[in-house]
């Protein structure tokens, strides 16, 4: 694992002897031909902002970000707005340069082998392994029986609850609120910091204190908008494509005078580059979604943050689709407001989930709903201190749901032991598998391949009054889930979610029952 000392990067042109040296710390690094960028170079065929290299405890990162010519390893371009890890010593080309991070110190694990790249030879060693695949068939059978039966390609609406959690839940709720004693002595206290504690684990809060339980995402989102105290002529940032969870809060800012730059979309979602143009001195927020809930758009966290922490924007992030299936670091990618929901990809059940505010920006927000339990005094019923709680305490509402705790807490004990990396692989390789069949059926594609994650959307082939009703149909009598949602024209779109749990078979019997449409 790179210390923050250790990541050299070495880089030259294919034509050139100058190899430039460039210690890297513990973030990411953008490469491209803008001023701004971390490593600025000089060639038409480099985009202005053309890749982001992260480096981390886990390795180092290539992400190609929406790029004219692309990024390359082993001589083939890597997928646009994609994490790709790679292996100290390894090779990847931007342009017309050829770059390799070193650990200092450090020999290659085996001897490079030599590789055409069509332009020039490069030393390359092998790809990184992919993460290790769990028991599909068992998960199933053991957490995910009920579902079994039906292809729930639905999961980006609601997710079912494995089975250990549905257990969890159940006791909290026969053994402990069916007689009051989860309320005895200091349970629910003790219940809120173990909440915290492995919230915080999972997303790599730098506190626990930086962590609050919620209901949900629009909560989340309103109870943050509404204790910025903006002011007339400042402006908040986000694509015409995000969920209404996420943009109404901002929305509602109108009315204070802030101005709402809804930005147009690239390739489903919001880009660096968007961002960068829409934003100005005034700009107070920038929020997105980790994974549009719509085109599936895989956002590049990592670069949008570090642009806002550079420019001191506030940087929000609705998780709710990907938090259980995709690893978000909320310090390495500089997130500032974190929210999700239990419902979907954490697999918890609804009306409960979390949010993150790292805590310089909460010693900022002064909260317009006052409760109990958000303000300083809160054991001390009459003392009426209205102070807020230090960090997103603040923004704790009333008597915690004791049982949403009891699931969300089981199901990221479930996500931990499979990995995100592994469902991350097998729910975005399950969507592109969706996407290919989608075109080779004639479907026009929403989802823009090869920039997604576990969702995929296409057009459907008729009109909204025969789309509907025939999924209501498929879903009553066949239990086959697919989702049916208007793009902004007003035409009706099929969108397929896949959760850890789904297999290509779903995929088939889903397409199967499509083909009846009509």
């Amino acid at each position: 694992m790179p210390s923050e000392t250790e990541a050299i990067l070495h880089y030259a042109k294919e034509d050139s002897s100058d190899v430039k040296e460039m210690p890297i710390p513990h973030g990411d690094v953008l490469i491209g031909r803008a001023p701004e960028c971390d490593i600025r170079l000089d060639d038409q065929k480099v985009s202005r902002f053309h890749a982001s290299l992260k480096v981390s405890p886990e390795g180092f990162w290539i992400t190609d970000m929406e790029s004219t010519n692309g990024t390359l390893i082993d001589g083939q371009p890597i997928p646009p707005n994609r994490r790709i890890l790679l292996h100290p010593f390894q090779n990847f080309r931007i342009g017309s340069y050829v770059f390799r991070v070193q650990v200092s110190g450090a020999a290659p694990v085996e001897a490079p082998a030599v590789v055409e790249d069509h332009s020039m030879e490069t030393m390359i060693q092998p790809s990184a392994p992919p993460p290790k695949m769990y028991d599909l068939k068992a998960l199933r059978e053991t957490e995910f029986p009920h579902v079994m039966r039906r292809a729930h390609l639905d999961n980006a609406a609601t997710a079912p609850i494995p089975q250990r959690t549905l257990k969890k839940m159940n006791w909290m709720l026969n053994e402990k609120l069916a007689d009051t004693s989860w309320h005895a002595a200091n349970f629910p206290i003790e219940m809120l910091g173990i909440f915290m504690d492995t919230v915080a684990k999972f997303i790599n809060a730098e506190s626990i204190e930086e962590i609050c339980l919620v209901d949900g995402v629009s909560a989340s989102m309103n109870h943050v908008a509404q204790s910025l105290n903006p002011q007339s002529g400042d402006n908040v940032i986000f694509c015409d494509l995000e969920h209404p969870s996420n943009a109404y809060a901002w929305m509602s800012l109108k009315r204070d005078g802030v101005e709402v730059k809804m930005v147009p979309s690239v390739n489903g979602g919001l880009t660096l580059e968007s961002v960068k143009e829409a934003a100005d001195a005034r700009t107070r927020v920038v929020a997105v979604s980790s994974v549009q809930f719509f085109s599936g758009h895989r956002t590049d966290l990592a670069a949008i943050g570090k642009f806002c922490r550079e420019q001191n924007i506030i940087f929000v992030v609705d998780a709710i689709q990907s938090i259980g299936y995709t690893p978000i670091d909320v310090q390495q990618m500089n997130v500032d407001v974190l929210a999700t929901g239990g419902h979907k990809s954490l697999m918890g059940g609804p009306c409960a989930g979390f949010l993150y505010v790292r805590d310089a920006v909460a010693a900022a927000l002064q909260p317009r709903v006052l409760t109990a339990t958000s303000t300083n005094g809160w054991l001390d019923y009459l003392n009426y201190d209205t102070s807020p709680r230090k960090g997103a305490g603040r923004f704790l509402i009333g008597t915690p749901n004791a049982v949403g705790v009891a699931g969300i807490l089981e199901s990221i004990g479930l996500i931990n032991e499979l990995t995100r990396e592994a469902i991350d692989r097998h729910t975005t390789n399950l969507a592109a598998h969706a996407l290919d069949i989608a075109k080779k059926r004639g479907y026009e594609l929403t989802t823009t391949p090869g920039e997604h994650a576990s969702i995929a959307t296409f057009k459907s082939k008729f009109d909204a009054d025969v789309t509907g009703p025939f999924l209501h149909k498929i879903e009553q009598e066949e239990g086959v889930a697919v989702a049916g949602h208007r793009d902004r024209a007003g035409h009706p779109n099929l969108r397929m979610s896949f959760g850890c749990y789904n297999v290509e078979e779903d995929i088939g019997r889903a397409f199967d029952a499509l083909d009846k449409m009509g």
